[in-house]
């Protein structure tokens, strides 16, 4: 069971083999105690670790996005103290911050190899940083309103990204070109909160504000 915090949503990601959940709140709540990345085991329910580092006694740490490395050994939070934590699985602990974003932080996730991190801001921008120095790497742009999801592809080669802009984005991660721009053809979607690449198949699947599910077939 979760803790009881006041709490927008709780966001989750499961490890690669599915022992492990990580877990964070996008609480309102002033405490502290509110604003902690927690680890479970999925098999018995049990709480394994809380690691606490987001948010200050001047800036709120509500966590908006949490994920795995591919090899499940550390993991992510993205947070709107602006924010990105690495942590140490193993070793709990912290092992980088990352600092760079103007606005809170509502995505973050590992690229395939693990060697990089990408993160999304309500400051409308996207950054790839190096997950072993923290450096950034080089940063996005085009996104008219603030970054919700992000998604790296199977192969490793493309990134998406969702936006409250209605907008999906999809980038060439070796070069950071943007390749292509969807919306729907009716128009504006709304927000989107949520994309995936669909397992074999060259497509993503896209959830938003106006309670669809939709199906995107990328150009060839």
């Amino acid at each position: 069971k979760y803790p009881s915090v006041r709490a927008q949503r709780i966001v989750l990601a499961l490890s690669p083999d599915g022992r492990l959940l990580v877990a964070g709140s996008d609480s309102t709540s002033s405490s502290r105690q509110a604003w902690v990345v927690r680890l479970w085991s999925v098999a018995t329910g049990e709480l394994l670790d809380s690691f606490k580092g987001h948010g200050s006694f001047l800036r709120q740490g509500a966590i908006r996005a949490v994920g795995f490395s591919p090899d499940g050994k550390r993991a992510v939070s993205g947070s709107v103290d602006r924010t990105i934590r690495i942590w140490d699985i193993e070793k709990k602990q912290e092992l980088l911050r990352l600092e760079g974003h103007s606005g809170p932080v509502g995505a973050a996730v590992f690229t395939s190899d693990g060697e990089q991190v990408i993160s999304g801001s309500e400051d409308h921008t996207i950054r790839v940083w190096d997950a072993t120095t923290g450096e950034t790497i080089r940063t996005l742009t085009g996104h008219t309103q603030a970054i919700t999801a992000l998604a790296v592809s199977p192969t490793g080669q493309r990134l998406v990204s969702a936006s409250e802009d209605g907008t999906l984005r999809v980038w060439n991660l070796e070069t950071g070109n943007e390749v292509h721009l969807i919306r729907a053809e009716e128009g504006e979607l709304g927000a989107l909160h949520a994309v995936a690449f669909l397992p074999g198949r060259d497509a993503l699947v896209s959830a938003g504000a106006d309670r669809t599910v939709r199906v995107w077939t990328l150009p060839g």
